[in-house]
């Protein structure tokens, strides 16, 4: 009888040796590469958490093939297997020759186009795992010039169902979503602008427009216009850990208003699908509101350099 029960309890030793979690960290750094899009399969997917960790049950089949991502890293295939020399995965770090600015010029004028300070009359919360493209696009020749920022105005309350029906409620959120900045081509993205990822850190007590430098990456805003892309990784709790929340804060405004700064188009699709982008007068949600006059509410900030 002894030996059985030192048996089993070698047995249920050696199983939990077994790391439960996988976690991805930089080749060269050697730090953790935080919230790495991990593809599990055709329509399924998931982020790491802050510190780059995933736990393996939410991959259902360990020997899958899974393809990790994250922006300025060269994308990765791993096939997992139940063995110590898995719970470790590494990226690339990825050099991309990037479009600079020159400019010789001292002089410059700073000057605010678009949305974001114009009336906006419609929320939409995007939903996890999916990102909303929205195609700037300017109505004239702007001139030499540097994108300093980007404006995003946003809505901290949500809306939930009550007996006299549906309301804003203000309610503490933390939350993370990250920015892209893609060159144009045929009028959808196509290659990253950035050299590093920008992810987003937002709250309750964050501004009700986020003011984001991005004037370091000397990126101009050019006759064919720039998309700019906000993908929403989540909300998250008090270890910043990723939840699932259904309409995931902050929301992010939209508006019918025109400017003459520039013409916009807006663009939606799921993170971890082959879908093609969407225009959202497509998509479900916005031919119920009436939306199909509506893009983001968005800004920008030049410096205009004299000739």
């Amino acid at each position: 009888m002894k030996t059985s029960i030192l048996l089993v309890i070698g047995i249920s030793c050696s199983f939990f040796s077994f790391s439960q979690s996988i976690i991805v960290l930089d080749s060269v750094s050697k730090e953790a590469v935080p919230f790495t899009a991990i593809k599990t399969g055709k329509n399924t997917g998931f982020y790491t958490s802050v510190k780059g960790v995933l736990q393996k049950h939410l991959i259902h089949n360990v020997m899958d093939t899974i393809h990790l991502s994250a922006i300025g890293y060269k994308e990765k295939k791993y096939v997992l297997q139940n063995s110590k020399q898995n719970d470790t995965l590494w990226l690339v770090p990825k050099i991309e020759q990037l479009n600079e600015v020159l400019v010789s010029a001292t002089k410059y004028k700073v000057t605010t186009l678009g949305y974001a300070n114009k009336k906006q009359r419609l929320t939409w919360n995007i939903n996890q795992k999916s990102k909303l493209a929205t195609l700037l696009k300017p109505q004239k020749q702007i001139g030499r010039n540097k994108i300093k920022s980007i404006r995003i105005p946003i809505d901290k309350q949500r809306m939930r169902k009550t007996k006299e029906g549906w309301n804003k409620h203000t309610e503490k959120f933390s939350s993370v979503f990250r920015l892209h900045v893609y060159s144009v081509k045929a009028e959808l993205p196509d290659k990253n602008v950035l050299s590093k990822p920008l992810l987003i850190y937002c709250n309750d007590d964050a501004d009700d427009i986020l003011n984001i430098d991005i004037s370091e990456e000397h990126i101009e805003f050019k006759q064919e216009g720039i998309f700019l892309i906000l993908e929403m990784i989540g909300e998250l709790d008090t270890n910043q850990n990723i939840v699932n929340v259904e309409n995931p804060l902050p929301g992010f405004k939209f508006t019918n208003k025109k400017t003459k700064d520039f013409v916009s188009k807006s663009f939606y699709k799921s993170v971890f699908t082959d879908d093609d982008w969407k225009n959202i007068k497509e998509d479900r949600h916005f031919s119920f509101l009436g939306a199909n006059n509506f893009n983001l509410a968005i800004g920008l900030v030049l410096n205009l350099y004299e000739d």
